[in-house]
Order: C-alpha cells, then structure tokens, then sequence
C-alpha cells in the first residue's frame, strides 16, 4: 500500500521515495537480543538481488536498550521501557503524553479515530470474507463444469481470477 500511494500512474518502479516502516516493540521479535533489526527487500531465490525498493522495515527492541549504541536511540528505547525520561527529548515527550492523557478534547479525537480504524478493520473482514466465499462458489461452479465466463458472472470475480482458480485447482489435482 505504501508503494501504490508513492506511485503515479505510468511511474517507473525504481522512482519510488525511500520509505520506512517502524515497529517498536516491547519483547525481541527475532529472539537475537538485538536493539534493532532493519531489513530491506531483497530475493528469496538469490540474495544478490535487491529489489531496490528503498523500503526499510526496522525493528526496535526496547528490551536490548543497553545495547543500542545511539545515546538518543538508547535513550528514547529506555524511557519506552522503563516508563522514565531521561534526557530532554524523553522529558519533553513524557510530558506531552501526560498532558494528553488529561485533555478531553483529544481523547474524543482519538476515540473517533479509533472507531474509524475498527469500522474498516470490519469492512475489510466483510471484503476478505465475500471474496473467500466467492472462491468457495467459484470452485463448486467449476467442478460442475461451467464455464470461466459462467463461473465470472455468478459469483462477481473477474474472468481471469477464475481462470487462475481453475489453473490452481487443476495443478492441485
């Protein structure tokens, strides 16, 4: 999604902005005792192949914060787990998130925001759920040997999802 919303129509792929994607976390996701984890997209089948993407997907791992050899870095990781500003930055957004948590006008921002967030969670279950069923009826129609455009018109995909649904079905058998 990042990509598509970097793109413009007719866009070279290789034209995309460099982008990041952070998640801090509070326990090790790889079980290294690392700091941080940065990856970059590179080719399962050949790692010498990079896609060249310029997206960064880092990990922060509060826990390893002693180890992290940045002092703001460190710093900013030790207050996220020790709950304890420690330099000026850590003091200043310790106390913007004090001063949030008592301000009732961001609170119902928030609360908004957080209903939006799980009205489309729950729209994109619906989608994932009638597209799931629509597959299901897909493969029944086949099986009874209707056609990929018969099998399109019935269930609403599109002529080549059925046909890359009978090409799967057909491998698997």
């Amino acid at each position: 999604m990042i990509d598509v919303d970097n793109l413009m129509r007719g866009q070279n792929y290789l034209e995309l902005k460099e982008s990041f994607v952070i998640f801090i976390t509070t326990f090790d996701p790889f079980g290294y005792k690392m700091p941080v984890y940065t990856f970059k997209n590179i080719c399962k089948e050949n790692t010498n192949i990079t896609l060249e993407d310029e997206t960064s997907k880092i990990f922060f791992n509060v826990t390893a914060y002693k180890k992290e050899s940045d002092v703001e870095i460190r710093c900013f990781m030790s207050y996220l787990f020790n709950k304890k500003p420690t330099d000026d930055f850590t003091r200043k957004i310790d106390r913007l998130v004090n001063e949030l948590k008592y301000n009732e006008n961001f609170k119902t921002r928030y609360t908004d925001m957080e209903a939006v967030w799980v009205t489309d969670a729950k729209r994109q279950g619906r989608l994932e759920g009638a597209l799931q069923k629509a597959m299901e009826s897909a493969k029944k129609f086949l099986s009874m040997g209707l056609s990929a455009e018969q099998v399109a018109e019935g269930t609403g995909l599109s002529i080549a999802e059925v046909q890359e649904l009978t090409q799967k079905t057909y491998k698997a058998n």
